[in-house]
Formats: C-alpha cells, sequence, structure tokens
C-alpha cells in the first residue's frame, strides 16, 4: 500500500519530506472566522488590546489572514464586538503542586419527589 493511500495522522515519519503544513483556501465567510477566533482568544484569557495586535502580525496567520480579508475597519468593529459579548467570559487554569485531599462525592438525581416544607 503506498503512503498515499494511508490516513496523513497514521503515516509514519519520512526523513527527507519536510513535513510541512500545506493547505488551500475554501469558501467561507471571512468575519465570522475572524469573529470565532477573537471569541476562542478572548475566553481563554487573551486580552483585547493583544488579540487586536496579534491580527496585525503576520506569524498569526488566521487572524491576519481574517483581517487582510475583511478590512482594517471591519475587523476592529469584529474585534471590539467580540470583546463586549465575551467580556464577562472568562477561563482560567491554575496549576499546583499542592496534594489536594481526596473528597467523596455524591451524586444522585430524583425525579417527581414532592418537597416538605
Amino acid at each position: 500500500m503506498a503512503n498515499e493511500q494511508i490516513s496523513p495522522k497514521d503515516r509514519p515519519a519520512e526523513p527527507d519530506h519536510p513535513m510541512s503544513l500545506e493547505g488551500g483556501f475554501v469558501d467561507g465567510d471571512p468575519a465570522f472566522m475572524l469573529q470565532c477566533l477573537a471569541e476562542d482568544f478572548l475566553q481563554s484569557g487573551t486580552e483585547a488590546g493583544e488579540l487586536a495586535q496579534m491580527s496585525r502580525n503576520r506569524f498569526y496567520q488566521a487572524l491576519f489572514a481574517a483581517r487582510q480579508a475583511v478590512g482594517d475597519e471591519r475587523a476592529d468593529q469584529i474585534l471590539s464586538n467580540a470583546v463586549a459579548r465575551a467580556a464577562g467570559v472568562r477561563i482560567t487554569v491554575w496549576e499546583s503542586n499542592a496534594q489536594d485531599a481526596p473528597v467523596d462525592l455524591t451524586v444522585s438525581a430524583r425525579t417527581n419527589v414532592q418537597r416538605e416544607e
């Protein structure tokens, strides 16, 4: 079986192959893509100013390409709207080396139970 017939994720590494990411263009809405990317970054803790800078940096390829596709004025508007919507939602990950004490957790679900008042 030739390597072309094997799924890319299952192909063995080839020493002579550069293993570079190759892609192409697909139809879609770059404004919606920018909105989704912005909301994802914001919810992951990226600050609004940092996000705007990232969208102007060609090394953040998806953000940069979306900004180029919709134009600076529209991109700034999309980012501002995303900031307004995501302002109250943040995900924070805390890592600790401390050992937590084990806790017993009991979960139950009952239906049609009348409360005694």
